[in-house]
């Protein structure tokens, strides 16, 4: 059987992205340049207490893992488990563009395996438009896949930071585009910088790279999900943060 090419369409896009993802990493690698020669001035100051409440009127700028956090499971471990579970970028996108099919079909694989925002985080950013707070989703994961499950619930306005993915609509293997040159293709700190403004800067984590945005010293107030990658770094970087149990919890706690 002869695989399906990509259409026109499909190889402007991936070549679109694919300049993007080069200019991207030319901007990345001049931020770096500029970090490394500021981190003699300013060196990171490790936090040891993110578990103090702000002040009700206090300005929130809130940043939520997606992959197993906003969601009901992990979605990657779900479609690619071997790309999941690797550190190697390499052999993440080799496993990742081992899928051939429509981003649609991925899209109800994942529902039929129990994938949908996790119980209460719709409310929940419903609730964080009314109180005025920024909402971000801040991913090691996909824009596109990401956003499906955002937009099934009317919130295609919530700010996703994450990879992007080009899937041919032929059902062509899939290609990733990551943010930057890191091992999970997007330096989540760089990113939260970027966002994050005069206010509170809340992280609810649950993935180990959530670990080194908290010991960037760039968080006020930390949740972890129980039994994580991310609960356990903090325990281990004796980093005190407040458990996370439930959206409508954080909602009734914190806005």
């Amino acid at each position: 059987m002869v695989a399906a090419q990509p259409s026109d369409e499909d190889r402007m896009r991936i070549q679109v992205d694919a300049q993007l993802s080069a200019l991207g990493d030319s901007v990345n690698r001049l931020l770096q340049r500029a970090e490394s020669q500021m981190k003699g001035q300013n060196p990171p100051v490790v936090r040891r207490n993110l578990s103090e409440l702000p002040e009700k009127s206090t300005p929130l700028f809130i940043f939520v893992e997606f992959e197993a956090c906003a969601c009901t499971l992990h979605t990657e471990h779900t479609l690619a488990p071997a790309a999941a579970h690797t550190d190697d970028r390499i052999v993440r996108q080799a496993e990742l563009e081992k899928l051939r099919m429509p981003l649609s079909q991925a899209m109800r694989d994942l529902e039929a395996a129990g994938a949908a925002l996790a119980p209460g985080f719709a409310l929940f950013a419903e609730q964080c438009c009314l109180r005025g707070a920024s909402l971000n989703v801040l991913s090691r994961g996909f824009k596109d896949i990401i956003r499906h499950f955002l937009r099934a619930e009317g919130l295609g306005h919530v700010q996703v930071l994450a990879n992007d993915l080009v899937v041919p609509a032929s059902g062509g293997a899939w290609a990733p585009c990551f943010r930057d040159n890191t091992a999970t293709g997007h330096d989540k700190r760089r990113s939260l910088k970027r966002a994050a403004g005069d206010g509170c800067t809340v992280l609810i984590g649950s993935a180990e790279d959530d670990g080194g945005v908290v010991r960037a010293g760039l968080v006020d107030l930390a949740y972890s999900v129980p039994e994580t990658a991310f609960a356990r770094s903090c325990r281990q970087a004796e980093i005190e943060t407040r458990p996370f149990s439930s959206w409508e919890a954080l909602a009734a706690e914190l806005l």
